[in-house]
């Protein structure tokens, strides 16, 4: 019982903290992003690997790009993420975990399928980083 006071009270202290605050700037620069994410989507082009079709969208000058299954169902991996950067746009092209790099296991064994969104409830595809 002491427990979860215990619980209790932290999680409602820490709920009442708010989180990180953002700065004007950043909130400048994030609406841009999307802005120009937005309009990298719509003109991405598409690829089949496999039995899935992938929309492969990358803003002009960014490092990185979006890789996003289109209406499947199917199973798809890692290496299939990467494989659809790689044939769009020539260049070695490595997949970023973000928080599913903190799973244990193999990661390019997770069926990515059965992650359906972010937790913001925003889904621009994986993230990939692309090296030409």
């Amino acid at each position: 019982m002491r427990f979860l006071a215990a619980v209790v009270t932290c999680t409602a202290l820490l709920s009442a903290c708010g989180g990180p605050s953002v700065s004007p700037e950043q909130k400048a620069r994030l609406a841009k992003f999307e802005t120009d994410l937005a309009a990298a989507e719509k003109v991405a082009p598409t690829i089949k690997v496999g039995p899935n079709t992938y929309r492969v969208s990358r803003v002009d000058g960014q490092e990185y790009a979006f890789v996003k299954a289109i209406g499947t169902t199917a199973p798809y991996y890692v290496p299939d993420i990467e494989r659809a950067g790689t044939q769009i746009y020539g260049c070695k092209t490595k997949f970023n975990p973000g928080i599913l790099g903190y799973m244990t296991g193999d990661i390019n064994k997770l069926d990515l399928n059965m992650v359906k969104s972010k937790a913001n409830g925003k889904s621009h595809g994986w993230n990939i980083k692309v090296s030409c």
